[in-house]
Formats: C-alpha cells, sequence, structure tokens
C-alpha cells in the first residue's frame, strides 16, 4: 500500500516542505515544521496514525523523517484542531478562550478551546465526534467502523446519498454552469 514509506509519496511531502522553506523571506529563521494531517495523528511520538487522504497511510513517522531531512522540530496536529488554534491567533476567535471551531466536509470533527487552551483529550481525539455512532446505524464509514455520525452527514455520505437518489455518479445543477459535476465516492 501507498505510505510514506515509498519514494514517491516522501519525496512528494519532503518536496512541499523544501519549496516553503525555500520560499521563507531571506534573512528570517524558520522556526520549525507544522505538519497537518487531517487523519488521527500520535504528536507526543510523532506519528501520522491514518491519513484521510492515502488509505494505506498508517502509523508514519513523519516527525523522525522530516526532522532528520531537515534539521527542524516538527509539531504534528490534526486538521481541526490546528485551525481552531488558527483562529485563536489570528482569526475570529482572538481574545476568546472559550469556543469550538467545527470542521464539516469530507469529515466532521471540531477544535476546542477552553480556558485559552486547545483542548486535546486522550489520544488527539477531543473532538472526533465524526465517530460517535448513531444507534440504530449501520452505515460503513471511511475509518473501518459502522453507523457512525460521519457515515451519515459528511459530504462524502452526501454525495453518496444523492448519486443513490438521481441512480447517477453525476448530476447536473439545476442552475448556473451547465457543466456536470461528479460527486465523490
Amino acid at each position: 500500500g501507498e505510505s510514506l514509506r515509498t519514494p514517491a509519496l516522501r519525496a512528494a511531502v519532503e518536496g512541499v516542505v523544501e519549496t516553503l522553506l525555500v520560499a521563507a523571506p531571506r534573512g528570517s529563521r524558520v522556526a520549525g515544521i507544522g505538519f497537518v494531517d487531517p487523519g488521527i495523528v500520535d504528536p507526543e511520538n510523532g506519528l501520522s496514525l491514518y491519513s484521510t487522504l492515502f488509505p494505506h497511510w498508517r502509523d508514519v513517522p513523519i516527525r523522525s523523517m522530516l526532522g532528520e531531512r531537515f534539521g527542524l522540530p516538527v509539531h504534528l496536529s490534526n486538521t481541526p484542531q490546528a485551525k481552531a488554534t488558527a483562529e485563536f491567533l489570528f482569526g475570529t476567535a482572538r481574545r476568546r478562550p472559550d469556543f469550538i471551531f467545527i470542521e464539516f466536509g469530507e469529515g466532521l470533527a471540531c477544535g476546542i478551546y477552553s480556558g485559552g487552551r486547545l483542548v486535546t483529550g486522550a489520544g488527539m481525539m477531543a473532538g472526533e465526534f465524526g465517530h460517535t455512532h448513531i444507534l440504530g446505524r449501520d452505515d460503513p464509514c471511511e475509518c473501518g467502523g459502522r453507523g457512525c455520525l460521519e457515515a451519515l452527514v459528511s459530504l462524502r455520505a452526501l454525495g453518496r446519498r444523492v448519486r443513490g437518489l438521481l441512480g447517477v455518479g453525476r448530476f447536473w445543477p439545476s442552475a448556473g454552469d451547465p457543466r456536470p459535476v461528479d460527486l465523490p465516492a
């Protein structure tokens, strides 16, 4: 399976980091690398445990891989927690010690700030409410489980439902752009 241990994907990730480092303003000092994964991360051990972008991505040692290659400290976070932190530091949640940033898209999760601190929970799982089991539901989820809220309401799930109702894999919007839209599987 495809993982960062394969040369092509590893080269792609390292290429993106290299491009960003080269683009840093001349004379500036880069303090470290932030790696945000839309899946499950273990920042304490520097691992990307599961990525929703790459189905076979498991237990990838991001911190050691990028740290050794670039000689910089590497911090890992998941997407909703990183977005919540960006809002806390730079966005509409500045000077607000308590808020929830809800991420709705391919998945369903949130970043939580309480008392001016990011709430990560055990195993960085605070805010992963998309994988809350809904009683009486058995819909397959991308995580491998069944009956998760995300399997019912994520964009991917809604796309499947629309395709099922239309009986096709593509649909044409009723107004605006006349080109067909491919819905995610």
